[in-house]
């Protein structure tokens, strides 16, 4: 029954013309209030003293959210970490399988919505292809940023797992105030990565039979 809703609400998102929000109905006025409040977001609510240095800190998290450096690692992880080290190739591989899906899920879901970007974009996405650039929902760094926060937290102290939290926070917050995304591009990719990171965990799961390790305490 979810899985109908969620189909039939891609497949009315994927007439581009509602993201217009030119109609009279509840959905055309939600798209005009999601998108001014956006460039707002992104043009007015930081002072202007502070502009310059919010940017460059929202450049660098959009460096930390891309999914490049995530698989790197993960493959790295993979290639380097002993045979011995099952519990630790075991994470890498179910967080490889997670940033894949990732990947699948959030391409997806961005070809069918056809969502276009802030027209207060300024430049593109870093190493970003077509189906990225061009459109806008949802959000593929802020499902990566509560995916991975979400999936480190089975393994993270809590500590680790404040700043895993607080950085997926900022990184959410990065992609509305550069004018990357709106805001609901980004309130809906928070479900979309907490269900992606316990698909990651059912694979840790599962791996078990291919990696020799003990599920952690």
């Amino acid at each position: 029954m979810t899985l109908d809703i969620l189909i039939s609400c891609i497949t009315k998102m994927s007439d581009t013309g509602r993201w217009s929000g030119n109609g009279r109905g509840m959905w055309h006025r939600a798209v005009r209030a999601d998108r001014h409040l956006s460039e707002w977001l992104s043009t007015e609510f930081v002072p202007k003293p502070w502009r310059n240095a919010t940017r460059y800190a929202c450049l660098a998290l959009e460096y930390t959210g891309h999914g490049v450096p995530w698989i790197v690692v993960a493959l790295g992880v993979l290639a380097f970490s002993s045979e011995d080290d099952g519990q630790t190739r075991r994470t890498a591989a179910a967080l490889l399988l997670g940033l894949v899906l990732d990947l699948l899920v959030v391409g997806g879901t961005k070809v069918i919505a056809s969502r276009p970007r802030p027209k207060h974009n300024d430049g593109h996405t870093l190493m970003s292809i077509a189906i990225d650039r061009d459109n806008a929902f949802p959000s593929g760094h802020a499902t990566r940023g509560v995916f991975v926060a979400a999936f480190a937290s089975v393994f993270l102290s809590s500590a680790g797992l404040t700043l895993a939290v607080i950085w997926a926070f900022c990184l959410c917050a990065s992609r509305v105030l550069m004018g990357r995304h709106h805001v609901l591009d980004v309130l809906a990719a928070l479900p979309l990565g907490v269900l992606e990171a316990l698909a990651a965990a059912h694979c840790f799961d599962r791996l078990s039979h291919y990696f020799n390790s003990t599920v952690p305490a």
